[in-house]
């Protein structure tokens, strides 16, 4: 390799010449030798030999500096991405079976550990990787060595006791007839935070959706249910939504298999507009007030609509109720007004 090195750094015109000379001085010597004379033959056949060697051995040389300064560019450009990359690098040894030894270290993994890459050459891995999760790191080893490649949660340890989630990425890598371990690790410790408020958020929500005691559902264009509140779920008696893809909305709502012409609610996905009204539903025996709601998808395309029903049975009996009441009190007053009027008939 270090002869390459030598050869490609040598000029080019200074080889040719060279060559020519050595070549002549090479012909002149064997013609003495085989002659005791120098002959015209000898001179130009030497002369069309060192010229072909000698473009040969240019062409060889010119091909050795472009891959010289090729692999001169993809090291530097290697370099720039291993030094400047937001994500953090780590090359292990794993030569040994109890302990993975770091051997390369990028800027971002130092800082993300708050360590120096000097603290972290030649030590275990393991010294980073925090509790009980340094277990697993034996067993994720023998895996990649096996050829697998491995992505994965766990929690690291930084340099001041300080426990942090990454996501890694790791894999076998063969550099110059040696083994390594690759590893890439992200910082994921935002991530995972929003996650847990989002669960927070998402539990308060559906906890708050299935306390209304209105029947609430979504549909799709294709009149499928594809969520429902614990009030919908028990009085229509729907299958579980996250298995049955294929719930339409009129089998349980009418006990019909397909949507009954003058629904309020297919009439919204025929117009696009919200649309209200009480009805009786003899499939469920009971009035209820309906409200259906468009839905759209960001591209402001219909996509389905939201479903409310208010079961009204106490209100209609209410309003019956006081129908009746109103109906006797104005029976009374009729009989009382015949009454008076009957009364005073007589008198005259």
């Amino acid at each position: 390799m270090q002869f390459f090195r030598r050869l490609t750094s040598i000029n080019l015109l200074h080889f040719i010449y060279m060559s020519v000379v050595l070549s002549e001085a090479l012909t002149i010597a064997m013609s003495y030798i085989l002659h005791g004379r120098i002959t015209a033959d000898y001179l130009i056949t030497a002369g069309v030999v060192s010229l072909g060697v000698s473009s040969v051995v240019i062409f060889l040389i010119r091909r050795l500096r472009d891959t010289e300064k090729a692999l001169k560019e993809s090291s530097i450009k290697f370099s720039s991405l291993f030094t400047m990359a937001s994500d953090g690098f780590l090359l292990i040894d794993p030569s040994q079976e109890d302990k993975q030894t770091i051997v390369e270290a990028n800027d971002a993994l130092c800082a993300m550990h708050g360590y120096t890459r000097e603290e972290l050459i030649g030590r275990p891995l393991q010294m980073l990787v925090a509790g009980s999760a340094s277990a697993h790191v034996s067993e994720r080893t023998k895996r990649l060595l096996g050829g697998e490649k491995l992505t994965f949660e766990v929690d690291h340890l930084r340099k001041d006791g300080s426990i942090f989630s990454v996501e890694v990425s790791a894999k076998k890598l063969d550099i110059e007839g040696k083994t390594y371990i690759q590893s890439i690790e992200r910082d994921i410790t935002k991530r995972k935070e929003m996650e847990k408020k989002l669960h927070v958020i998402s539990s308060d929500w559906e906890s708050t959706f299935n306390t209304i005691t209105d029947l609430i559902t979504v549909h799709d264009v294709n009149f499928n249910v594809i969520m429902a509140n614990r009030a919908a779920i028990e009085t229509l008696k729907l299958p579980n939504l996250r298995i049955n893809e294929v719930v339409k909305c009129f089998n349980h709502y009418h006990g019909t298999d397909c949507p009954p012409s003058g629904c309020p609610s297919c009439e919204v996905l025929k117009t696009g507009k919200a649309s209200s009204c009480e009805v009786f539903e003899p499939h469920l025996g009971a009035y209820f007030e309906m409200r259906a709601i468009p839905r759209f998808d960001r591209d402001n395309r219909l996509s389905g609509l939201i479903h409310i029903a208010r079961d009204i049975y106490e209100k209609k009996k209410t309003e019956e109720t006081l129908r009746l009441y109103q109906e006797a009190l104005q029976s009374v007053y009729r009989m009382a007004t015949a009454r008076v009027s009957i009364k005073a008939a007589c008198d005259e």
